[in-house]
C-alpha cells in the first residue's frame, strides 16, 4: 500500500481503517453491534479524519516497508464460557458442545513480522477463573447457547466456533454451567467461506468436580475438514489437567 493510500476492513462488528503515510501507519478502529456479521476488505478507499466513535493510534513505519498483513488468531487468554442453558452430563456420558471464541487479529507489516498490536475483533470482559481468589486465572467471558447439533450452529465472522467433546467418567452427574477453554493451546482454521474453526477438543473428567483431563485434536474438525490452518497455537505445550468446568468467581 504506498504512502497516501487507505484500505478499509471489517469484521463482524470490527471496523478497521489503515491509512498508510510517510514513516507511518494509522489505524483507526470503531465497534459496532455484537450481530453484525459483515466481512468485507476495501482497497484504495478515500483517505478521511478520525470519526468521533474511533480510537486512532500511531505506528512507526519501517523503511521501505508498503503492506500491512492482517492474521486471524486466537485471544491471549483463556476464555470462560457461560451457557445460555445448563447441560447436564450423566455418569459414564458425554456429549459435545460447539462452544464459541472471541476472533482476534495480529496486524504486523508484511514481509518482516514486525508485530503492530493484536486486538480483538470484538470486546470481551475479565472474569476470574478458579476454586478461590489465589488458586486460578484471568480469563476472558464469553456466552453461547452450547449448540449440540451442528444444524442449529449460527457461525458468525468474528467467532471461533471449538467442537468440545465433554467425557464423564466420574460417578456423579456434570451440570455444566461453565467451561474454560484453553485456546492458548488451539490453532486457528479458516473454512474456504471464512468461517473460523480450531481443532476438536475432549474433556475427560475423571474426579473432582472441576478437573479434567485435556486432549486437544490433530487437523481440522471434522464438521469443517476442509479448513485450512490460519494460525498455530501460542503454546505447544501446557498442563493436560485443567480445571474445566467450575468458577466461584465467574
Amino acid at each position: 500500500m504506498r504512502e497516501g493510500a487507505a484500505a478499509r476492513w471489517s469484521v463482524g462488528p470490527l471496523r478497521l481503517n489503515v491509512v498508510h503515510l510517510r514513516r507511518e501507519w494509522i489505524v483507526l478502529r470503531a465497534q459496532g453491534a455484537a450481530t453484525d456479521r459483515d466481512r468485507s476488505v476495501e482497497v484504495g478507499v478515500p483517505v478521511r479524519a478520525a470519526q468521533p466513535d474511533e480510537l486512532l493510534t500511531r505506528y512507526a513505519a519501517g523503511d521501505g516497508v508498503e503492506a500491512i498483513s492482517i492474521t486471524p488468531i486466537l485471544p491471549d487468554r483463556a476464555v470462560v464460557t457461560r451457557l445460555e442453558y445448563a447441560i447436564t452430563v450423566p455418569a459414564k456420558g458425554s456429549v459435545t458442545v460447539m462452544v464459541g471464541s472471541p476472533l482476534w487479529l495480529r496486524l504486523e507489516e508484511a514481509g518482516t513480522s514486525r508485530l503492530l498490536e493484536e486486538l480483538p475483533a470484538i470486546l470481551s470482559r475479565l472474569t476470574w477463573f478458579g476454586a478461590n481468589t489465589r488458586d486460578g486465572e484471568l480469563c476472558y467471558a464469553s456466552r453461547t447457547f452450547g449448540r449440540l447439533r451442528l444444524e442449529d450452529l449460527l457461525v458468525l465472522p468474528h467467532r471461533v466456533v471449538t467442537a468440545v467433546k465433554i467425557v464423564n467418567k466420574a460417578d456423579q452427574s456434570l451440570t455444566l454451567e461453565r467451561l474454560k477453554l484453553p485456546v492458548r493451546r488451539l490453532s486457528l482454521f479458516a473454512t474456504p467461506g471464512a468461517d473460523f474453526w480450531t481443532e476438536p477438543v475432549v474433556l475427560e473428567r475423571r474426579e473432582g468436580k472441576d478437573l479434567a483431563e485435556l486432549r486437544v485434536g490433530s487437523g481440522p474438525p471434522g464438521e469443517a475438514p476442509d479448513a485450512i490452518l490460519v494460525s498455530p497455537p501460542r503454546d505447544k505445550e501446557g498442563n493436560d489437567v485443567i480445571r474445566a468446568f467450575g468458577s466461584l468467581f465467574g
